[in-house]
């Protein structure tokens, strides 16, 4: 599986909220975001991990290449890490760079994740494993019931999960929202073209395009997922990953 982590913020709210730094370097129990989605990814079969910074991340990107470079000989099969500076208006621009940066033979099967979701690692190994055991599914988006995002993306589903509609406002019967990580195979990806030349500015826009355009899509709740967008998710997240007995640091 190939993975990609769109990183390329400012982080506004963090900031707003008085955090001195970079998002992907918020720590977590003494681990930061952008290690804990690396070590994840690393252990669910990557391939290749594709980031995406904004121009002001050169620190981060440092900080990713130092920790790989420090890896004990076989604690975990190492997946090559590519970094991408560049900024980018919305996490859909993003994403299209990131696509852009990846090879065709990497563009088959990808997992991309925004940095600001954190979500058991049990069952993110259940997600990627119900992804590969339907190669009929264009893509599976990790959902949650559980709403503390600012500004939620709905997504209605029908009784066999399969997505319907994304939607800016709530509906009655329809309990889920995006948890901000994707999984999508080529005819899904190769659809980033026509979208980004139609003018298409945000991921929630391209998801709704997908399913416009005809593409299979279901659903698949990933439990509590907590975005970091302010000081006091921090906190919220430490509490979920304490529970979580699965989530070990390896990396």
């Amino acid at each position: 599986m190939v993975y990609g982590i769109i990183a390329a913020g400012e982080g506004s709210r963090l900031k707003a909220d008085g955090y001195h730094g970079f998002k992907p370097m918020v720590k977590l129990l003494g681990e930061t975001l952008i290690e804990r989605l690396i070590r994840l990814f690393q252990s669910n079969d990557a391939t290749a991990i594709y980031i995406i910074l904004n121009s002001s991340e050169k620190e981060v990107g440092e900080f990713i290449e130092n920790q790989q470079a420090a890896l004990p000989d076989g604690k975990i099969s190492s997946a090559p890490i590519h970094i991408i500076y560049k900024d980018t208006p919305s996490s859909f621009h993003s994403l299209f760079a990131l696509l852009e940066s990846m090879p065709a033979a990497d563009k088959q099967e990808v997992c991309i994740s925004t940095i600001d979701p954190v979500f058991s690692g049990e069952l993110f190994q259940s997600y990627i494993e119900a992804f590969v055991s339907a190669p009929q599914l264009d893509g599976l988006m990790a959902v949650t019931s559980f709403i503390e995002d600012d500004k939620p993306l709905h997504v209605y589903t029908d009784s066999d999960g399969r997505i319907t509609q994304f939607a800016n406002q709530p509906k009655a019967g329809e309990p889920w929202i995006s948890g901000g990580i994707y999984l999508l195979r080529a005819p899904a990806l190769a659809e980033a073209i026509p979208a980004f030349k139609a003018g298409i500015h945000k991921m929630r826009n391209f998801q709704q395009t997908l399913l416009d355009r005809g593409l299979y899509l279901k659903a698949f709740d990933l439990g509590r997922i907590i975005d970091i967008d302010h000081l006091s998710d921090i906190e919220l997240a430490e509490a979920l990953l304490s529970e979580d007995l699965s989530d070990q640091q390896t990396f």
